[in-house]
């Protein structure tokens, strides 16, 4: 799948609002016992793993800018790259116009010696018979 650089910058921005990296937080549908229980796990979650995933979701985190940082710099890498491939095609076109009217007036020249060429030889068999 390819995508043009519009596309590649939207689907940036796009993953550039979800950099936030929320906790879960548990709700219990379970009725009378549901606030209990929510409060209960939020108690275990926090002594048991918070402390310890934390760490590695701030890891995360600085991936992930990191990485949206680079994919940024390679969008605008790109997009110089396009300006200057359509720079070296409009020269171009401006060099291939340039050599063919070099060569029309190259043609015309030849052209033009043939013919004086054509001429002086005919003079010069009119001059030899006379």
């Amino acid at each position: 799948m390819t995508h043009n650089i519009k596309e590649l910058q939207a689907l940036v921005a796009q993953a550039e609002t979800r950099l936030a990296m929320t906790e879960f937080d548990f709700q219990s549908s379970v009725p009378v016992f549901g606030p209990l229980i929510s409060a209960v796990r939020h108690w275990w979650n926090n002594i048991s793993t918070r402390w310890y995933v934390r760490h590695y979701v701030q890891q995360q985190a600085e991936f992930n800018r990191a990485v949206l940082v680079v994919l940024n710099a390679l969008i605008a890498r790109s997009m110089q790259s396009d300006l200057e491939t359509r720079d070296i095609l409009v020269e171009i076109d401006r060099l291939a116009s340039i050599s063919l009217q070099q060569a029309l007036a190259m043609q015309n020249i030849y052209r033009h010696l043939n013919l004086e060429q054509e001429s002086s030889s005919i003079t010069k068999v009119v001059a030899h018979e006379q």
